[in-house]
């Protein structure tokens, strides 16, 4: 990392950990608004520490046995699914082929009405689709276990007493996550007071367990566009793992 001289790489350790108390974290705030060239440190000492996030969860995934036999049986109706789809396909285009013609004129000028995004999104679903509920617990249970951080390190709140308040919060609704009651889970997360990376990448998860696939997949990609995330890596590999377009 190339850092001004003066950084402090303790200091933006504590911070990005949640480590520091109130008073700390509103000046740390502060300080990176009013200094470009600090803010600038900081995005880079963000994106260093998720590169060896995301590596290292995809060390300890590889290490699993459970999960990587859910991700190959879901990969194998996958592709089971697009072999029987590209047979109907044929035989429909077949039978089709002479009443398609009388309309080649409007489909020549008609646009593609799916975006790139809209597309992906779309596939990812389909490859979703593949996975039984089972296959889908899997999941959430492994990167509940793997990515959430202790409550310890909780961020955004205002005092360390808030903090440990909501810390219990938070934790209950991730018991019932690991229960698979996911619309609880739901409800617990909305309840918060204070919702913070942690909280949005639960409910995401949640989304995902109770079947709401097209709402878990945007609010996935969101948190994996969000450099500033503490879960964009996981979020990003999560996505990978169930797309397999």
């Amino acid at each position: 990392m190339d850092f001004d001289k003066d950084f402090d790489v303790e200091k933006f350790d504590r911070y990005y950990s949640g480590e520091m108390t109130g008073d700390e974290r509103l000046e740390m705030e502060k300080e990176l608004s009013s200094d470009p060239l600090m803010r600038e440190n900081y995005k880079t000492f963000i994106e260093t520490m998720d590169a060896l996030a995301h590596e290292s969860l995809k060390k300890k995934i590889a290490a699993n046995p459970e999960f990587r036999a859910a991700i190959q049986k879901g990969l194998q109706k996958q592709n089971d699914h697009s072999k029987f789809n590209k047979l109907a396909l044929l035989g429909l285009l077949t039978l089709l082929v002479a009443g398609l013609s009388i309309f080649a004129y409007f489909l020549f000028f008609q646009p593609n009405l799916q975006s790139p995004d809209e597309q992906k999104i779309q596939q990812q679903e389909i490859a979703t689709l593949s996975m039984d509920r089972d296959q889908r617990n899997t999941m959430v249970r492994y990167f509940i276990e793997n990515a959430v951080l202790p409550d310890s390190r909780l961020r955004g709140m205002e005092s360390e007493t808030s903090r440990g308040e909501i810390s219990v919060e938070l934790a209950e609704c991730r018991d019932l996550l690991l229960e698979t009651h996911y619309k609880r889970a739901m409800d617990c997360i909305d309840d918060l007071a204070t919702q913070n990376d942690e909280s949005r990448w639960l409910f995401a998860l949640a989304l995902f367990g109770n079947n709401d696939l097209e709402e878990a997949l945007e609010r996935m990609e969101g948190i994996k566009s969000d450099r500033t995330s503490r879960f964009f890596s996981y979020a990003n590999y999560f996505l990978d793992s169930i797309y397999t377009n």
